[in-house]
C-alpha cells in the first residue's frame, strides 16, 4: 500500500449519524426512471465498498464508505489538495462529434463546488476537447471561476485564495493519453480522481452506449489510462455510473453482465477503489457531494448550489437529455423540479443529521 494510503487510513473521522448516509443511499438507489437495474448494481457497489474499508467495522452505507475514504484522504493532504474529475459521454455519436448529455457535467459541477468550498480543493476537470463547453457552462453555473490549469493550481491554499476550477481537454489516442496522464498527475499530484458518467472501456477495449452500439474512440477522453495510472500511484479513485458502461463499473462488471440487458457487451472493465452505482449518475454525485459537505461540517455550502440552474445552463449550452435525446433541461428524463426536490432532501438530511433529533 502506498504511504499516502496508509496515512489516510490512519485518519480518524468524527462520528456522524449512520441514518444520514442511509438517506443518501435511499435517494440514489430509488429507481426513478423505472430502468429496473439499479437495485442489484447498487447492492454490488455497496458490498464492494464495505469490503474495501480496511481495519474498520462494516460501514452501514455506500455513501458513508466512499465519503469517509475521500474525507480521510483530504484531511491527510490539508488545504490546497487537488482533485481530478472526469466526465463527458458522447451522445448521438453516429451523427455528431461534439454532443453530450446533461448527466455527468452537472454532477461533476456540484461535486467540484463542494470540494472547492467545503474542503479547499482545487478541481481539475478532464473531458474530450469537443465537450469542454458543456463542462465549462456547468461549472460556472455551480459558482466556480474558470481558469487555466496554472491559474487553478495557484489559487490555493493562499492567502489569498480564489474559487477556481480548470477544464483540461484530454486526448483520446491511447499512446498520447498515457503521456498526458503522466504529465497531469505529475503536475497536479491529486489526492483523488472521480469519474461521473464517463465512458469506460469494455472487455474488447472499446466504448459502448447502453444499446451496445460502439462509441467512436476518437470522441472519448481516454480517462481509463489516467485512472489506471493514478491508482497505481496511490491516488484514491472513484467511479460514478448508472448503467454499467461507465468508468469504474469494472468493480461490479460481473453483476452488470448478469442483470443489465446487453451488459455482457458493454460492461466497463477498468476498476477503481470505489464505485457508486445510482439510478442516475448525477444523483450519485449529488449524494457524494452532500455527504462530503457533512463530513466537513459545512451544510451551508449545499444551500448555495442550485442544481436546477446547473441543469438548465448545461442544457442551454446544447447538452441533450439522456432519455428524450432532445435539448431539454432534464437529467435522464427527470425534470429540474424533481432534481431540486431531491437536492433539498439531501440538504435537509445533512442539516438534520448534524444537528440531531430534538423535540421541544
Amino acid at each position: 500500500m502506498p504511504e499516502a494510503s496508509r496515512e489516510a487510513n490512519a485518519v480518524e473521522l468524527p462520528e456522524l449519524p449512520a441514518s444520514m448516509f442511509r438517506v443518501m443511499d435511499h435517494l440514489i438507489a430509488a429507481d426513478l426512471t423505472a430502468r429496473g437495474v439499479v437495485d442489484p448494481l447498487f447492492e454490488a457497489a455497496a458490498a464492494q465498498a464495505c469490503g474495501t474499508v480496511e481495519g474498520r467495522s462494516r460501514p452501514p452505507s455506500l455513501t458513508e464508505a466512499v465519503s469517509g475514504a475521500i474525507a480521510r484522504r483530504l484531511i491527510a493532504r490539508a488545504a490546497g489538495a487537488r482533485a481530478v474529475l472526469a466526465t463527458g459521454f458522447p451522445s448521438r455519436s453516429w451523427l455528431f462529434d461534439d454532443l453530450t448529455e446533461t448527466d455527468g457535467p452537472v454532477g461533476v459541477a456540484v461535486l467540484a463546488r463542494v470540494l472547492e468550498e467545503a474542503w479547499e480543493v482545487v478541481p481539475v476537470v478532464i473531458t474530450a476537447p469537443a465537450l469542454v463547453p458543456y463542462v465549462q457552462a456547468s461549472l460556472r453555473a455551480a459558482g466556480l471561476i474558470l481558469g487555466s490549469l496554472e491559474q487553478a493550481l495557484a489559487s490555493k491554499p493562499g492567502p489569498p485564495s480564489a474559487s477556481v476550477a480548470a477544464v483540461v481537454p484530454f486526448p483520446s489516442d491511447p499512446d498520447v493519453a498515457r503521456d498526458a496522464a503522466d504529465q497531469l498527475l505529475s503536475r497536479t499530484a491529486p489526492a483523488l480522481a472521480v469519474a461521473v458518467e464517463m465512458p469506460g472501456k469494455g472487455a474488447d477495449g472499446r466504448y459502448h452506449n447502453v444499446s451496445g452500439r460502439e462509441v467512436p474512440p476518437h470522441l472519448v477522453a481516454d480517462a481509463d489510462q489516467l485512472f489506471t495510472l493514478a491508482r497505481s500511484r496511490g491516488v484514491l479513485t472513484v467511479g460514478i455510473g448508472d448503467g454499467g458502461n461507465e468508468l469504474g463499473m469494472g468493480n461490479i462488471a460481473e453483476t452488470v453482465a448478469r442483470v443489465v440487458p446487453q451488459g455482457e457487451t458493454f460492461a466497463a472493465r477498468t476498476p477503481v477503489d470505489f464505485v457508486v452505482a445510482a439510478s442516475i449518475s448525477n444523483l450519485g454525485a449529488f449524494a457524494l457531494a452532500a455527504a462530503l459537505a457533512a463530513r466537513a461540517g459545512r451544510p451551508d455550502v449545499l444551500d448555495a448550489i442550485d442544481v436546477g440552474r446547473i441543469i438548465e445552463r448545461c442544457s442551454y449550452a446544447g447538452a441533450i437529455d439522456g432519455l428524450s435525446a432532445r435539448v431539454d433541461p432534464l437529467s435522464d428524463g427527470t425534470p429540474v423540479s424533481l432534481n431540486r426536490a431531491i437536492w433539498d432532501l439531501m440538504r435537509f438530511s445533512v442539516r438534520q443529521g448534524l444537528k440531531g433529533w430534538t423535540k421541544q
